[in-house]
């Protein structure tokens, strides 16, 4: 999980609402985590295109997976905030 996500996601579950951020806050950290996320998927496709052993191409189907779940967390995050 990345470190600026469960900061975001720690200060967003604060129990007194004034210390929680601000929604504007809240979706520039959700979007620099996107983007971060985006970079790492690049790099993900371009081993993958680059590196064709059976060890190599196990690993980086791991980081994929890992990607795609930490993604489909992010929009879910950016969901809940919009909601409230």
């Amino acid at each position: 999980m990345p470190p600026e996500y469960v900061e975001l996601y720690e200060r967003c579950c604060r129990h007194n609402p004034d210390r929680r951020p601000e929604i504007k806050e809240d979706l520039e950290v959700l979007n620099k985590i996107d983007e971060n996320l985006k970079i790492f998927s690049e790099y993900v496709e371009n081993s993958e295109k680059s590196l064709k052993t059976k060890r190599t191409k196990g690993i980086d189907e791991s980081l994929t997976d890992y990607y795609f779940k930490i993604k489909q967390f992010t929009i879910s995050m950016i969901r809940m905030t919009r909601s409230h």
